[in-house]
Formats: structure tokens, sequence, C-alpha cells
């Protein structure tokens, strides 16, 4: 049963009796927690339409300065709520979230999980689906629906706890994408019955705006929005799929998102993107996980693991994707992955795959310019789906 009120400081008694979540990275072996990077991206245009000094606050939070430039890559989720925070309070922008949901639309969602949603015969398979691929964009976020009599309470989970910096705007941007999902079926003018938060403080009044008719609870047990359960059989509205193709024209197809399923492949996502800025340190993967040097030492050498060794994979996991699916030289590979030049790069790359980045490059035949040069025959829904 759902009680409060929608005060900053609701009645503790009557929250969601559901247990709250714990990020559980710290355990051994588990994964970090992190987001894609095309997550970020509505927060970064929205403030750099603002005249805002983006480029500097990504520094500063210690995220990879060409974010932009590979959407389908992952940040840390601690580092990607930082840098919200980080503009909310630069700005004096208290509900950045809510304004940024509100200014981007459907860019919220992304169109890999747009387009899976509103493929959905009806909302009841729309959510399964939206359920599905949000944690591609969201690796420690879990959506599910309960029944509740003659409603239906649609709930998210997500790592960290309400005083995480950036937890109350990221919230609000979360709640107005699951609200979105179902105005795909419901139409664009639907309310839901209730918002509940975890957050504290009260709704700002620009949610109040935009919904009028809605009751808000805050300081709850779990994050969740509550409408009639005969909307489970609604089919999609065709402005859906209008913009899943703006979506897509804009952004292009994403790559399915894959969460990491330990440790090491977690730290090998992060690491990626920071690659070209050079070598990435054990101080600085420490700080943009939130740990301490000493504790993320000891974390992978419980799993058999140093730090020179997930920097050797994520170099390998960068070069075999540029040479997979590129005509990078090796010149280029060997600055884009910090090696300091193409013998040393070779040399490393040899020691990894068993043969240098020519041959490699012969093996995999992704990239038409190999496959044209061989004469084969390729169909080109294997180059790109293999």
């Amino acid at each position: 049963m759902i009680g409060g009120n929608d005060h900053a400081e609701p009645n503790r008694g009557d929250t969601l009796t559901l247990q709250t979540p714990s990020s559980g990275w710290a355990s051994t072996g588990k994964p970090v927690p992190v987001m894609s990077a095309r997550t970020l991206i509505p927060f970064i245009d929205f403030m750099g339409d603002l005249g805002a000094p983006v480029e500097r606050w990504l520094e500063r939070c210690r995220l990879p300065s060409r974010l932009r430039e590979d959407p389908n890559s992952y940040i840390s989720t601690l580092k990607h709520w930082e840098f919200v925070s980080l503009a909310a309070n630069e700005e004096g922008i208290d509900d950045l979230g809510l304004m940024v949901a509100h200014d981007q639309g459907y860019k919220i969602i992304g169109p890999r999980v747009l387009g899976g949603v509103v493929s959905a015969p009806t909302l009841l398979l729309g959510i399964e689906a939206f359920a599905d691929r949000v944690r591609g964009e969201s690796s420690a976020s879990r959506v599910w629906f309960t029944p509740l009599g003659e409603s239906v309470q649609l709930h998210l989970e997500r790592p960290f706890d309400p005083g995480t910096a950036g937890y109350r705007q990221t919230e609000w941007l979360a709640m107005i994408a699951l609200i979105k999902v179902v105005q795909l079926f419901a139409g664009q003018a639907w309310q839901p019955d209730l918002v509940a938060l975890r957050s504290s403080q009260g709704a700002p009044p620009l949610a109040r705006r935009l919904f009028p008719d809605v009751r808000f609870l805050t300081g709850q047990t779990h994050s969740l929005i509550s409408f009639p359960s005969e909307l489970l059989g609604a089919e999609p509205q065709s402005f859906g799929r209008y913009e899943t193709v703006k979506l897509t024209s804009s952004l292009g197809v994403l790559a399915p998102g894959v969460p990491p399923a330990s440790l090491s492949e977690s730290l090998v996502q992060i690491l990626m993107p920071y690659l070209s800025d050079g070598n990435p340190t054990l101080e600085m993967a420490a700080e943009v996980v939130g740990t301490s040097r000493r504790t993320l030492q000891r974390r992978l050498a419980e799993n058999g693991l140093s730090f020179s060794t997930v920097v050797d994979q994520t170099r390998f996991r960068v070069a075999t994707k540029m040479l997979k699916h590129s005509d990078a030289t090796s010149l280029e590979i060997a600055k884009a992955t910090g090696y300091g030049d193409a013998s040393h790069f070779a040399r490393a790359f040899r020691r990894l795959a068993g043969c240098n980045p020519h041959q490699y490059r012969l093996r995999n035949l992704d990239h038409p310019k190999f496959t044209q040069s061989r004469g084969l025959a390729v169909p080109s829904t294997l180059l790109q789906h293999s």
C-alpha cells in the first residue's frame, strides 16, 4: 500500500515496503555500475545551449574528453551523476533533470530502447522491451511492474542512495522516461495517477505545471509511477514510430548495449574512452569508480587480476574493434589506444593475439575495403552484425 505526502519530509511510516537496493559492486567480483555515454549527451546538449563551460566540467569530473564521439561507450554511473550535479549547482538549476527531460523529449530514452518499445504490440510487451533494453543503457538499473488492484505500479530500481550527488536530478529524468514509455501507448497527453520518488525534496514547480493532476510522493523507499491496469493492452500510437525515425536520423543506429558481468569487464568498458587521452592510471581509475587505490587493487587481486592487465585488455578491445570495423592505420590505432608509436603497438598486440595487427585484420573480414580486396562476396547483414 502506498502512502506518504509530497512534502520534503514525508511521513516515514507510509513509505513503500520494498527493500532499498544496494550498489553491491564493492563485493568481490561485482561489476562497477556504468551508463551509456549516450545518456549524458542530453545534459551536455542542454547545458551547451545555455553557453555553459561543458568541456571544463567534463574535465573536472574526470570524464572522457571525446565522450560525444562514441555514444556506445560506457562511463561510470557515479561520474555521470557527478557531472549532472555539478551542472545543476554551477548554474543554479535545481530541477535540471526535469528540465532536460522536458526539453530533450524522447532523446532521453534513445533510439535503441525506443525502437524496441514502439515495436511491441501492446504496452505490456513494450514495458518488457524497455526493461530488457534499459540495462544496456544503465547496467545497475532494473524496471518491473506489479499489479495492485485495478492499478499497475511501474517500478524503477537504481544504484546508490538518494544522498549521492546527482541522484535527485537523474531520478526525475528517469521518471519522465517511464512516463514517456506509457505515453507511447496511451497518448502524449496521458499522465500517471501517482509518481513516487526516493528523493526527499518536494516536487519542483515545473513538475506540477507539466503534470497538474498527478499526486507526487517523495522520500519513498522506491521510485515508481502508477496507472490503470487496463492500459496494459493499449496499442502503440503512431507518433512513436515517427520519434524513433527522428532519433535514428540524428543519432544513428546504436549498437545493442551489453551490461558488464564482472568487475574486470566493467573496468574495461569504463577505461575504453579514456585511452585516447593517454595511459589510464590506477589513481584515475579508482577515482572514476568511486573507491580508493588500495581497494581497487585488492578487488582486482581477489579476481586474479592486476590493473596493468585490465589496461592491456582495454587497449586490445579498442584495437581489435578498429582493426575489424575501420581502415585506420597502425599509427592511428596506436594513438587511439595510448601507445607511443606503431611499433610499440604492434609488439604489444602480437603478445596478446599471437599475430601482428595486419594479420589479425586479414582474418577478420568485417570491413568492406578488405572483403573487396580479397574478392569475397560477404552479405552486408553479416558485415553489420558480426
